[in-house]
């Protein structure tokens, strides 16, 4: 019996009543298919040729987005998937998973130890800064980011799938989003100004503590006052910054408390360890915070997949909704939309006869837009011939917007002249030879105050940096102690990983629709 039980679906148990008698028990779904998969983050389209397309949305820091796409992936088991990724990053999150994240993490933190490492680490690795980022929120959450990419490669490589990276460069991305934050347009920026001035004084920042609670409370956490408190008390120990008093823990406390009696049976001598610094994370405050993220990272990635969008809520942020932010917006979620979209319809409509379904990963914020491009590029439904004729000047219209957001610089801002910026530099510095020539104390002045400026903010952002990668360093050491208390095995480098790189067929989808240049696997 007991071999039974453990061979069969999860919806048959076995059980036993008092007397010993053994009854079978079925427990089926009464939720309807649409239902499972709205709850999954699940959404079946239709390609104009007959191919079935499963989208899955996933958050890139969530346990439960790994679990589900492996889940799907098994369970139908595609000829392709399709991936939210270039080949850069593919590349990137591989090599990590095969050395091990906790090995990146410790490089990665050697590097920005103090403030002239850190100092060169942002003018050599600036790119890396946002992985680094994505690498600290996976310790939070306990899940590494982008797992669910890698768990959908491995997959892949079981079942003889071919991968599909449907992403435009990361770099691009960066690109355009500096582009357009650097110059804009003119009237934006008049717009922007006159924006700024009527809402400068009505404009108040609410209390950073008052949003954590806002959103602990919002996503269900079971006691958003002990959740903040054990944040604070996380940052405290990571950054080393004294808490105030009565923030302290119950340990801590203790542990002050003794040693204060020391000091008074030792003179009034204080003891040198005494602080209300914490140096050393809790495994059990780094629990609290984990469990309430995830439930806020599943509750936010089911809002994107409906369309919600909840990440740019001013819940999060105290967003002025301003012409920047549209931007920056526009750049890295609806451009994306439009290139993730017209990839996959590419993959479904150059896929062979063999090929039945395609399971698309893809971040749960970008599946409304995918959903509404996808359908309109393989709209097949009766039309007139005018209709028929706006719809392929509409396409066509797309397509040329698709292979504009794939160059690095847009095309709706305003281009640098590099006559006016000589021409700008040569009187700053005409200016300042002639403060020079004429009045050299004040021009030396001048000169020490603007690179005194520029060494304060260089300094000041080093050292933030130098904070964060203890914070790092010692929310791994708790991640890893919770780890071992709870006998979980570490999900950041294991042996499947390094089996990812042998057996995974990967090609590239992002092109130009003017390119007919074949791209081979990798």
């Amino acid at each position: 019996m007991t071999s039974a039980s453990a061979n069969s679906p999860p919806e048959i148990t076995f059980e036993t009543t008092h007397g010993g008698l053994p009854i079978l028990k079925l427990d089926f779904d009464a939720r309807t298919p649409a239902e499972i998969d709205l709850e999954r983050c699940v959404l079946r389209l239709s390609s104009s040729n007959g191919k079935e397309v499963i989208l899955v949305g996933t958050a890139h820091v969530s346990k439960d987005s790994a679990e589900t796409t492996e889940r799907i992936i098994r369970e139908e088991r595609p000829e392709i998937i399709f991936i939210e990724l270039d080949k850069n990053r593919l590349e990137k999150l591989l090599l990590n998973r095969s050395l091990g994240e906790r090995e990146v993490l410790k490089k990665t933190i050697e590097k920005i130890r103090d403030i002239p490492s850190a100092l060169k680490f942002v003018m050599s690795n600036l790119k890396d800064v946002p992985g680094f980022v994505y690498q600290l929120g996976g310790l939070i959450v306990g899940s590494p980011a982008g797992n669910e990419f890698t768990k959908a490669i491995e997959v892949a490589g079981d079942i003889g799938a071919l991968v599909v990276l449907g992403d435009r460069s990361a770099e691009v991305t960066a690109s355009r989003v500096m582009q357009r934050v650097r110059y804009g347009s003119k009237e934006k920026r008049r717009e922007e100004r006159r924006r700024r001035e009527n809402t400068k004084k009505e404009k108040t920042l609410r209390n950073p503590e008052e949003r954590v609670r806002e959103v602990a409370e919002k996503y269900g956490c079971e006691d958003p006052a002990k959740v903040l408190k054990c944040l604070k008390r996380i940052l405290s120990a990571g950054m080393n910054v004294a808490l105030p008093p009565g923030e302290a823990n119950d340990e801590e406390e203790e542990v002050e408390e003794e040693e204060m009696d020391l000091n008074d049976r030792n003179g009034g001598e204080t003891s040198s360890s005494s602080s209300s610094r914490t140096t050393k994370i809790s495994a059990k405050d780094l629990e609290v915070v984990r469990q309430c993220a995830r439930k806020i990272i599943e509750s936010t990635r089911k809002e994107g997949f409906k369309g919600e969008g909840a990440f740019s809520s001013s819940v999060f942020l105290d967003a002025s909704n301003s012409e920047t932010e549209k931007d920056v917006r526009r750049t890295i979620l609806d451009e994306r939309d439009v290139i993730l979209a017209h990839s996959l319809h590419r993959a479904a409509k150059q896929a062979g006869p063999g090929v039945h379904k395609i399971v698309g990963v893809v971040g749960s914020g970008h599946v409304p837009g995918i959903k509404r491009i996808f359908t309109r590029l393989n709209d097949t439904s009766k039309q007139s011939e005018s209709d028929v004729l706006i719809s392929m000047l509409a396409k066509e219209e797309e397509r040329h917007a698709h292979d504009e957001y794939l160059n690095a610089f847009p095309q709706d801002v305003d281009a640098p002249d590099p006559a006016r910026d000589m021409a700008q530099f040569a009187i700053l510095f005409g200016g300042f030879a002639y403060l020079n020539y004429k009045k050299p104390a004040v021009a030396r002045r001048v000169s020490a105050m603007f690179f005194g400026a520029i060494s304060v903010v260089a300094v000041g952002a080093a050292n933030v940096l130098v904070k964060v990668g203890q914070l790092a360093e010692k929310l791994d050491d708790a991640s890893h102690e919770l780890r071992m208390h709870e006998k979980i095995p570490s999900l950041l480098g294991d042996e499947a990983n390094s089996r990812v790189l042998r057996t995974a067929r990967i090609r590239n989808g992002v092109r130009k629709y003017g390119d007919t240049a074949r791209e081979d696997e990798f």
